[in-house]
């Protein structure tokens, strides 16, 4: 990133905490620190979320925890350092090579990252597997998305959804997520994700807006907390 870059960038977040989230007053030497800085949140084993999100994991990540990730970089070497088992899925090569030889250089032997690429999308009617317009990957991610069927359902305690198609990666992660576990969802203010919202309104939930590393402005990372059996005998 260049100089006039850095200085836009800081600028730009410090006139959005100023107007519109003073609760990220706290994380800003934080904040500036990433920016400025000449490092990458995969360096910096920083989940790509928001800081209020990052404290909320580490109050809640357990030693026996197992966690999946559509999306690799510095949250899989987080969450390694602090759970049992951690699956994640990559769509670029590129940045797999990347995650891989971190991993293998920290000696994180409880960590598997899968390379699942896109495929081409294809015209035609409304289609959850094509990634996000915004993200101009031009793929689909079928493969992707249903990489997590692999897994027994009630298997994983947290699942993170911060890569594509991120809709059809959820539909296909609720069955996996244990009663109680964790459906996690990054920049879960866009509009095209508010289908998610209305299928957990009845979840505890939790939002969490405000700066993160690497950002130029706040985002928002939501947080559903599944029902327990318990609660499902309940409501029935």
């Amino acid at each position: 990133m260049s100089l006039a870059q850095r200085i836009r960038w800081t600028f730009r977040g410090l006139r959005h905490v100023a107007v519109r989230n003073q609760s990220s007053v706290p994380y800003i030497p934080a904040w500036l620190e990433t920016v400025w800085s000449q490092s990458s949140p995969l360096q910096r084993r920083h989940p790509w979320m928001t800081y209020r999100a990052i404290q909320w994991l580490k109050g809640t990540l357990r030693p026996e925890m197992r966690v999946f990730e559509f999306g690799s970089g510095g949250s899989t070497l987080f969450f390694a350092e602090r759970v049992a088992q951690v699956i994640a899925v990559e769509h670029d090569p590129i940045w797999y090579q990347q995650v891989q030889q971190t991993l293998s250089t920290s000696h994180l032997s409880n960590c598997q990252v899968q390379l699942v690429p896109q495929t081409p999308a294809t015209e035609g009617p409304q289609d959850i597997y094509v990634g996000e317009k915004r993200v101009k990957t031009g793929g689909r991610f079928e493969a992707y998305a249903k990489s997590i069927d692999a897994y027994p359902d009630r298997h994983f305690d947290l699942v993170a959804v911060d890569g594509l198609a991120r809709l059809a990666c959820i539909q296909h992660a609720v069955s996996k997520i244990k009663p109680g576990g964790y459906l996690i969802l990054d920049n879960a203010e866009w509009p095209e994700f508010q289908p998610a919202h209305d299928q957990f309104r009845d979840c505890l939930c939790e939002n969490f807006y405000g700066l993160g590393p690497f950002g130029d402005r706040p985002w928002m990372t939501t947080v559903w907390q599944l029902p327990t059996d318990s609660a499902v005998r309940a409501a029935a």
